[in-house]
């Protein structure tokens, strides 16, 4: 594939950038300053200038829109999004864009303009945008305010954030993925965040509200304040004007132009060293805060943006806070670049391009983590837990700790008076739950009986037989060509992502086969879908890459790809044979020359066999010291096993698990019986 031409457009509250690139490598760049009084007026009144801006690029680098590959445009002010990437273009976010109605910003007109453009062209040039703004990864503890009703919500520099974090990686010669970070924008707004292994878990909104003032934007206010504002100002379209655009330094020294300040500071100007003084005093105090929020040493503080240009802001914000950690200073934001990288990656299939209208919110998206699957499942609260054989002393304990979690709703099958000894015996209280009282010969079947009149409980199994309890889940399933198949996933968390990942089959089929595989990864798939991941990543696992080898599990995951690229399995990603290596980490597949939009991105892996599955994961547990949750699919319900070795946390997860995914399950089957009767 020949290196593609990128045009990138990065449109800012006072000029407009433009760049060229072939793939990344920069070709030419510009920055035209935007008149003062134009800057003033609204998104729609700024068009035109900002158009003659492109055009005035174009010609004068004489690109041709017929020789450009795609063009990167900055992301505006957008409905938050729930990941980091490369998203396309598409009507619903020009529909959001251009009626602000989550904001009005200079960069919302970046991919406008940009798609006008590329519909211009004859064959429709591609338009992305790369880590929009409102990219929205906040932890469950940042998102609440203290005033029910109001959620905390992450809005950002993001393209120059995650720019830098990488940078300043790159000199401690450690992986983004492992550091904890506390990084800092300051332009004509400012965006404090808290990274830790690459995610933004906290961070101030950088557009309206929180952290420190900057040049131009208002930050966190007296709430008294706050509301005399309000009070006074009936139109709230003028109030945020003011609050985004007209306050911070320019309102008290009339000016944003940083330059224009410090020329007043070096003349002695008493207000423009008061109000100097105060943003760096806050700036400062708001990179502490979030230091502070990690509850251990962070490995270091960058500090970027346009700002950081200046010797004299650069030099007295890193005495403030070089105490924190080590002080890393990236200067400006070379964010055309990192425009042009995320759609070089694109459309090389390095990075995967992402959808906007099916994009769900933060608060939709797929969990995380095992703690967000569990705080989904206590918020959840519906469906029970049939547990077969509820009086084991490890169910009991299991019940303690769960309830502590807050997760309810468990039907023990078994001896009444062996069940309610062990409950004692945890100090639960045995009247709150409902329990089914019967032999130990009858516990099986009961449990089956009970769990399939719910459609979206689990079953869990107790003290009793696992070979009788699987046998008695596969009788009820139905027969026929496409008689479901059972399989075991084991779910941990990705550290080097953020995010989790399923790897099959390391509890039931021992030595699978090609339509075994296929099976085992169906089953999978549906699984992560019941999460809310809508095209599951699929990485089909073997101990080297594909190089013609006449080996069980290269043949088949080329079989598999060959039938996917074919058509088959249109709801998911699928790609392999490669190393497990390549599931975890995008580097990997980049030193080894590896194109797949997979890599680093994997949901699911599938292994060659029972053992290969469970030595990695052991391993992966081991090292970690992470939790995990294990889980039986491909029935009408999931089945929770347990091993004996496991922790109670872990079997606290897999409880929480198997309650979201049997949600889940239950979603697809009303919503597939609705769209059966509406057609």
């Amino acid at each position: 594939m020949d290196t593609p031409l990128i045009l990138a457009i990065n449109l800012g509250a006072t000029s407009s950038k433009f760049g060229l690139f072939s793939g990344s490598e920069q070709i030419a760049t510009a920055n035209y300053p935007l008149d003062a009084e134009i800057a003033k007026l609204s998104n729609s009144k700024q068009r035109a200038a900002r158009k003659e801006h492109l055009t005035r690029f174009l010609a004068e680098h004489d690109v041709q829109s017929l020789s450009l590959s795609a063009i990167a445009a900055r992301g505006g002010l957008m409905k938050p999004l729930p990941t980091r990437g490369v998203y396309t273009v598409d009507p619903a976010m020009l529909e959001d864009l251009a009626s602000e109605r989550f904001g009005s910003h200079p960069a919302n007109l970046s991919a406008i303009i940009a798609s006008e453009l590329g519909k211009s062209v004859e064959h429709k040039l591609p338009v992305y945008v790369v880590d929009p703004i409102t990219i929205d990864t906040l932890c469950d503890e940042a998102r609440v305010s203290g005033v029910p009703g109001i959620t905390r919500t992450g809005r950002y520099h993001a393209l120059n954030v995650h720019r830098a974090a990488r940078a300043a990686c790159r000199e401690l010669g450690i992986p983004v993925n492992r550091a904890t970070l506390v990084v800092a924008h300051f332009g004509s707004g400012v965006s404090i965040c808290s990274m830790m292994y690459g995610r933004v878990i906290d961070v101030n909104d950088a557009q309206l509200g929180e952290g420190p003032f900057s040049v131009a934007r208002a930050g966190t206010l007296p709430l008294r304040g706050v509301l005399d504002l309000a009070y006074n100002e009936a139109d709230r379209s003028k109030l945020e004007q003011r609050l985004a655009r007209e306050s911070g330094l320019a309102a008290y020294l009339g000016t944003a132009d940083f330059e224009e300040i410090e020329r007043r500071l070096d003349k002695g100007d008493p207000s423009a060293y008061q109000a100097y003084e105060a943003m760096l005093f806050q700036s400062a105090k708001y990179i502490a805060a979030h230091a502070g929020s990690f509850g251990s040493r962070i490995h270091a503080v960058v500090l970027t943006g346009g700002l950081l240009k200046s010797k004299r802001f650069s030099q007295e914000l890193r005495g403030r806070v070089g105490w924190i950690a080590p002080v890393f200073i990236c200067p400006g934001e070379d964010e055309l670049t990192a425009l042009a990288e995320g759609a070089a990656e694109a459309i090389t299939g390095v990075e995967p391009v992402l959808n906007y209208a099916d994009a769900p919110s933060p608060l939709e998206a797929p969990p995380r983590s095992l703690y967000d699957v569990l705080n989904r499942s206590r918020k959840a609260a519906t469906g029970r837990f049939v547990v077969a054989g509820g009086h084991h002393p490890e169910i009991a304990e299991t019940i303690r700790i769960s309830t502590q979690y807050g997760i309810h709703g468990f039907v023990l099958v078994g001896p009444e008076s062996l069940i309610r000894e062990q409950l004692e015996t945890e100090g639960v209280d045995s009247q709150s739950l409902e329990i089914h009282d019967c032999a130990e010969t009858e516990i099986v079947p009961r449990a089956i009986e009970l769990v399939r009149k719910d459609d979206s409980s689990a079953l869990v199994k107790g003290k009793c037989s696992t070979a009788a309890l699987l046998k008695a889940v596969l009788d009820i399933l139905p027969d026929g060509s496409a008689k479901p198949f059972l399989s075991h996933v084991a779910i941990i968390e990705n550290p080097l992502t953020n995010r989790l990942i399923g790897i099959c089959d390391g509890g039931l089929n021992v030595d699978p086969d090609l339509t075994k595989k296929i099976g085992i990864m169906q089953n999978a798939i549906s699984t992560f879908q019941a999460l809310g991941v809508k095209h599951p990543h699929v990485l089909l696992a073997a101990g080297m890459e594909d190089q013609g080898q006449d080996q069980p599990a290269i043949a088949d995951a080329r079989e598999i790809v060959k039938r996917h690229h074919e058509g088959e399995w249109p709801d998911a990603v699928i790609d392999g044979p490669f190393g497990i290596d390549i599931a975890y980490s995008k580097e990997a597949a980049v030193t080894k020359g590896i194109k797949t939009p997979v890599a680093g991105s994997a949901d699911i892996v599938i292994t060659p066999n029972l053992e290969s599955c469970n030595f990695a994961m052991k391993l992966a547990i081991i090292y970690s010291n992470e939790p995990w949750a294990g889980l039986v699919v491909g029935g009408p319900f999931p089945v929770v096993l347990g091993s004996r070795a496991d922790p109670a946390f872990n079997r606290v997860c897999a409880l929480a698990l198997a309650q979201l995914v049997a949600a889940g399950m239950a979603k697809q089957t009303r919503n597939a019986a609705s769209e059966h009767t509406n057609g």
